[in-house]
């Protein structure tokens, strides 16, 4: 069985830049299920800033969306609008849908016009679980997408939500 970890030493690998992605995003996993949440989601939503690597953003990411936090949905919501990488973008929509906190309606709503199609499916799987009827019509205008998988979770959702019925 491993030894967990402490703050200081996961919160050292997290600002490693010479370390591999994916150690710094594995200790971003670890850090959630440290015993110092607090300081945990602060130094997670921080490292969005300067973490360089697409692939430790996701998982940066991926953990925030663990925290029911009003900071961690501010700053899932700020990646998901404004960050460079489509995967961290697509997975910072599904961590918003995740937390099941309507405040994301207004980001998820937006990403439907995101450039890439992961993230405009995904976005339709977030607001899906946020059962918001804000979501209803942007959703409906996906079922024309160019992308096979954006149209197809556009018509699951207009099922799930009973305003389609092919």
């Amino acid at each position: 069985m491993s030894e967990r970890r402490s703050y200081e030493e996961l919160a050292a690998r997290l600002r490693d830049l010479q370390a591999h992605w994916v150690v710094r995003g594995r200790a971003a996993e670890e850090l959630v299920q440290g015993d110092d949440q607090v300081r945990a989601l602060e130094l997670l939503i921080e490292a969005l800033r300067w973490e360089p690597d697409g692939g430790a953003r996701s998982m940066i990411v991926a953990t925030l969306g663990r925290f029911r936090d009003a900071r961690a949905l501010m700053a899932l919501a700020y990646a998901l609008e404004h960050d460079a990488d489509q995967e961290v973008r697509a997975e910072a929509a599904q961590a918003l849908g995740d937390m099941g906190d309507t405040g994301a309606m207004d980001a998820l709503i937006a990403a439907l016009d995101d450039t890439h199609a992961i993230v405009r499916a995904r976005a339709v799987v977030a607001l899906v679980k946020l059962d918001d009827p804000r979501a209803h019509s942007p959703v409906q205008t996906l079922t024309e997408d160019p992308n096979d998988e954006v149209r197809i979770q556009a018509r699951l959702a207009l099922r799930r939500w009973g305003l389609q019925h092919d």
